[in-house]
């Protein structure tokens, strides 16, 4: 009788061991169940970019988490990702007094931004390309005007160390893609 109690329990405690860790999976790395509906009403060059990305490694980018934010005009693709207290640098070099929550790729993540702004990034005082060395990552970003110079496109690749090799291949693939695109190509569908 007591052999069973504890044979009993045994199996409890293992179902909902295995439960908690189901239920513990981190931010960003779990996959969209069907990124086409994420994207639903994104202008056709982010879905074009997304495509993209998946034609570049599938393996890689069929696991990420994508959003698109009608109201900023972005996409987000994340895999691995995770919040990181982190004082804020700024563009003099010097860095912020008080701590901010960041959300950045772990070491074998990655973090692509693609944001469709008004106006042309040569308008502003910052140059591009920028690439940064944040506190547990890097940063490459760049900015592709459109061809008729109203509209431009701001992409952000955040990653992890184990991910440094895929940054510039996947890079030129997507300006390949965005370089000299029409404004009729991030109209919203």
């Amino acid at each position: 009788m007591r052999m069973c109690v504890a044979l009993c329990a045994g199996i409890v405690v293992a179902i909902m061991a295995m439960a908690m860790c189901a239920a513990e999976v981190p931010a960003g790395s779990q996959p969209a169940s069907k990124p086409s509906q994420h994207l639903a009403g994104a202008p056709k060059l982010l879905q074009d970019m997304w495509q993209e990305c998946l034609a570049f490694d599938k393996d890689l980018f069929s696991q990420c988490n994508v959003e698109y934010s009608r109201e900023n005009k972005a996409m987000t693709i994340r895999y691995k990702v995770r919040n990181y207290e982190v004082y804020p640098l700024y563009r003099n070099g010097e860095y912020g007094d008080h701590l901010e929550t960041v959300e950045a790729p772990q070491a074998s993540g990655i973090m692509v931004t693609v944001l469709i702004r008004e106006g042309s990034h040569t308008s502003g005082p910052r140059l591009y390309p920028v690439d940064a060395q944040r506190p547990y990552w890097k940063e490459y970003v760049n900015a592709y005007d459109s061809r008729e110079k109203r509209n431009n496109v701001l992409v952000s690749i955040d990653y992890g160390r184990r991910k440094e090799k895929m940054v510039l291949p996947l890079e030129r693939k997507l300006a390949a893609l965005v370089k000299g695109f029409s404004d009729k190509a991030i109209s919203e569908e």
